[in-house]
């Protein structure tokens, strides 16, 4: 990282970025309403009222986030080393049953079928940790809250969501092009991410607090890989588009 008035030089962990202390927008102002609702004219205002409730200016202290999310081979290592239980999707059946088979031709997309707990225990193991949602928005927005990582404009070549045509994930480093103002990858699209925030739950069926997740996924259209929509869900769910990144304390 490059020093200037007033800055330290920090060495960097390897793969992590820092997001240096400072000021941004979270949430979603109403002239970013005006501005969406006039781009995207079936978009309706109230679908953004809990984003402008929560929309203010918010100062973080620096820290650091993993470039990319953590990748097939990343939590492949972790489990090796560990003994933790592999996801689900990596045991055979059929002729395969029990066996283990890891996907080799995704080694470098997100890894994926894993719980919030998945996500933390490997975190710990990292010494890292789970972002705060908070921490997550501004490594994603940058300084000037974008609504998407590269700015707020639409471009969907810039990130893996609903309409890419893949079905699926796509290798971490592919969105070159849609990185944050900070230099993260894949902060929005292909896989949505689960944070350290606890939610209460409304569900009697689930009466533990819910865990947030932010980011959308491959699954996600325009509207719901901006960054600033937050989703929440029990922490031991798992899917086929949600993963991780990790964040350490400077």
């Amino acid at each position: 990282m490059a020093s200037g008035p007033g800055t330290t030089r920090l060495m960097a962990p390897e793969g992590m970025v820092y997001i240096p202390p400072g000021s941004f927008l979270t949430g979603t102002s109403r002239e970013q309403v005006k501005l969406l609702t006039r781009a995207f004219r079936d978009w309706e205002d109230e679908w953004f009222d809990a984003e402008v409730e929560s929309a203010r200016g918010e100062h973080l202290s620096g820290f650091w986030m993993d470039r990319y999310p953590v990748t097939n081979a990343d939590y492949r290592e972790f489990c090796r080393v560990t003994g933790h239980a592999v996801p689900a999707h990596w045991i055979g059946e059929g002729d395969q049953e029990g066996k283990l088979i890891f996907p080799r031709d995704l080694a470098g997309h997100p890894v994926v079928h894993v719980s919030w707990t998945d996500a933390d225990a490997f975190a710990r193991w990292k010494g890292k940790r789970l972002p705060a949602a908070i921490e997550w928005e501004k490594a994603a927005r940058g300084p000037g809250g974008n609504v998407w990582p590269w700015g707020s404009v639409w471009d969907p070549e810039k990130c893996n969501h609903s309409e890419s045509g893949y079905g699926g994930t796509t290798p971490v480093e592919q969105y070159r092009m849609g990185k944050s103002y900070y230099g993260v990858f894949d902060m929005t699209g292909n896989i949505w991410q689960w944070c350290s925030d606890k939610v209460a739950s409304t569900e009697p069926s689930h009466p533990e607090p819910l865990r947030i997740l932010k980011g959308g996924s491959w699954r996600s259209p325009a509207f719901h890989v901006r960054c600033a929509v937050t989703k929440a869900l029990a922490p031991d769910r798992a899917s086929d588009n949600i993963g991780f990144r990790c964040t350490r304390d400077v």
